[in-house]
């Protein structure tokens, strides 16, 4: 199998070093008895794939977004037992070398692995349904083996626990620290571990620097019946005491909007869903999507993310049989929250931004007081400073991406005064009784608002069209780039340090007149602590003549970079398309990628590569006419292609009719 693969790897188009380091690490590996349960698999990738198989042990899995996230697979770069085990190993080393009696509270999401997207050909072998729920009960295991007392979730429970519900039980528990085990909204083939510090919120640098250099070390072994005595069910008391103090934070009765509720088959209908009718809403719970299924089942490419507005499709058409006007959605952790409002011309998908906006103002207009303070992250619109400010409310507004760096702040500034947090990647926090963003809260508040509305014979695009008419309209856009891989990341990194290097004198057409750099050690943020703040704060912002702004970073838990954009005045969300677009563009040929302008009208989920080989592949292809031939070029994305070929007039009406036929 050795032989294979250094020859497989040697084939590949990868920098020097590069072949023989993934090939040691796979050597490694294939060394350790304990490990024999992955070789079928390995064989597959072989097979199948090579490539794949030497972005599997191109590195060790890095720490992201507070902890770690990826695809279910093996080698030190996927997450699978021996990753989890490692990882966990390391933070017991670091909570035990921190307390002196340290517990951890544990709980988990729906996902099972089935290995959806066919990488290993059937042949996935035993980690074919490695679940969320078996990865906690492995982890209360090398937690025990360290004396670390673990409340784990009670396997059976189909209530499952949301993760700002875990990061209320750490604090409710006076526990050391937390872990969820969830990739939140990623595929179905993903899973990761999120890693809670004592004050509920996700591990912040140089913490989860000191323990990613915790792990290495060979784990500590445990006889399965030892562990018992330091393993315990979390109370369930705990979900009770969550529920009503989100129900005690109502800023109002309004009450009279009825509205239909995805969980997106996550955990969200045991969260969301319930403080909603506890604080008195009408809701209508989707039959199908309201049942926990890892798989997915019934989302638009099974991508469970509120932030695509094909995952309120479902809902939408639910809330259209029953005459409802609201639709709201979380993801499968239950930390996000979408939504969708019917006005007289049609469904309206709410952005992000518009979300956080509307939260903002509900908050702002029903409370009063000194001292009273928001915080939102930089890519976060604007205007949610602007408005607090016109109310005399303070506002944080230099946080990086991550809403562990949200809840830090209320320890920095103190639970007195604290109204809300919002960030643009559709998160929310509207009390100090959890450090995380949250579905339910959010949706309460907004449910309040939407009611509010009603009652005045409006709906929620009403009201946002009300706030951003003083800046005569507003748009926002969100261009991530999928870029997967050791490749992918490589070019991320270039981009960005060629940006920093020579940053853009224009963007779109339009002169940048000033530039952000989170990683700037005399910017507000102060000087860079670690390696992993570092990757946190590899942000940069491009503001624009006029009062335009686009960010670029490279995503914490996708193979993505994402970019902002954020344009005020007439034609706005035309112009903030249009600059989002012009820097994913300029970003992309600063690392020898060219992609058609026609390219802007495919889905985020379309890898970069696979838009070059299409662009490559359509002129000549085009020119011949066969639709057959069209659409094989990019199976699946049929009605993009040709909605791309209709703008750019290649191919007759009978070629453009016949490619969304297919």
């Amino acid at each position: 199998m050795l032989g294979r693969a250094e020859a497989a790897f040697s084939a590949l188009p990868l920098p020097r070093g590069q072949a023989e380091a993934g090939l040691l690490r796979l050597e490694r590996w294939l060394a350790e008895a304990e490990l024999v349960w992955s070789h079928q698999a390995i064989e597959a990738l072989l097979d199948l794939d090579p490539a794949e198989l030497f972005d599997s042990f191109s590195r060790q899995l890095p720490f992201g977004t507070g902890g770690l996230r990826g695809q279910v697979g093996v080698g030190p770069n996927r997450v699978n037992p021996w990753t989890v085990r490692r990882a966990i190993d390391g933070h017991a080393r670091w909570l035990a070398s921190r307390h002196a009696a340290p517990a951890v509270a544990i709980a988990y999401d729906v996902r099972r692995f089935l290995d959806q997207g066919g990488r290993f050909g059937g042949r996935a072998g035993a980690l074919l349904g490695l679940s969320s729920r078996d990865l906690a009960a492995q982890a209360a295991r090398v937690y025990a083996a360290h004396g670390v007392r673990s409340y784990l979730q009670r396997e059976g429970d189909d209530r499952f626990l949301a993760s700002p519900e875990l990061s209320h039980a750490v604090r409710a528990l006076g526990a050391s620290g937390g872990l969820y085990v969830s990739a939140s909204h990623n595929p179905p083939d993903d899973n990761g571990l999120k890693l809670y510090d004592a004050l509920g919120g996700q591990v912040l640098p140089p913490e989860d620097e000191e323990i990613a250099g915790s792990v290495g070390l060979e784990p500590l072994q445990l006889a399965p019946g030892a562990a018992r005595r330091w393993i315990a069910p979390l109370p369930p008391a705990l979900r009770e005491d969550y529920q009503r103090h989100l129900v005690a934070r109502s800023l109002g009765p309004w009450r009279g909007e009825p509205l239909v509720f995805s969980a997106l088959h996550g955990v969200g209908a045991g969260t969301v869903a319930e403080v909603l009718e506890r604080a008195g809403f009408a809701v209508h719970r989707h039959p199908d999507q309201c049942r926990p299924d890892g798989a997915f089942p019934t989302v638009p490419h099974r991508a469970p993310n509120p932030e695509s507005p094909e995952a309120l499709d479902e809902g939408v058409a639910l809330a259209a049989r029953l005459g409802v006007r609201l639709v709201m959605a979380s993801d499968p952790d239950a930390d996000r929250l979408g939504a969708a409002a019917l006005t007289p011309t049609g469904w309206v998908r709410l952005s992000g931004q518009a979300i956080a906006l509307l939260l903002t103002d509900h908050a702002l207009r029903h409370t009063s007081g000194e001292g009273r303070w928001i915080a939102r992250t930089a890519v976060t619109t604007r205007l949610v400073s602007a408005l607090a400010r016109q109310h005399g409310v303070a506002v944080e507004d230099h946080s990086p991406v991550g809403f562990k760096y949200l809840g830090r702040l209320i320890e920095a500034r103190g639970e007195a005064g604290f109204l809300l947090a919002v960030e643009e990647s559709y998160g929310a926090l509207i009390t100090p009784a959890c450090r995380d963003k949250d579905a339910a809260g959010a949706a309460l508040y907004l449910a309040e608002a939407a009611s509010e509305a009603r009652a005045r014979g409006e709906t929620l695009v009403d009201v946002l069209e009300r706030l951003i008419a003083p800046w005569g309209g507003a748009g926002w856009a969100l261009r991530p780039l999928a870029l997967p891989g050791a490749e992918g990341r490589a070019r991320i990194a270039a981009m960005m340090e060629a940006l920093r290097l020579d940053p853009p004198a224009a963007v779109g057409g339009v002169a940048v007149v000033d530039l952000v750099d989170l990683l700037d050690n005399a910017g507000p943020l102060g000087p860079v602590t670690s390696g992993t703040a570092a990757a946190s704060r590899d942000q940069l912002g491009f503001v624009l003549e006029g009062g335009a702004a686009v960010w670029i970073r490279p995503s914490g838990t996708e193979p993505r970079a994402k970019i902002y954009a954020e344009a005020l005045g007439p034609g706005a969300q035309e112009r903030a398309d249009h600059l989002a677009w012009a820097l994913a563009r300029g970003a992309l040929r600063r690392v020898g990628v060219a992609l058609p302008d026609w390219a802007a009208v495919f889905p985020a989920r379309v890898p970069v590569d696979a838009l070059q080989r299409l662009a490559r592949a359509l002129p000549e292809a085009a020119r011949r006419g066969d639709p057959a031939e069209l659409l094989a070029l990019l199976p699946g994305e049929g009605r993009a292609l040709a909605l791309a070929l209709g703008r750019l007039e290649l191919g007759g009406d009978a070629l453009i009719a016949a490619l969304r036929e297919g």
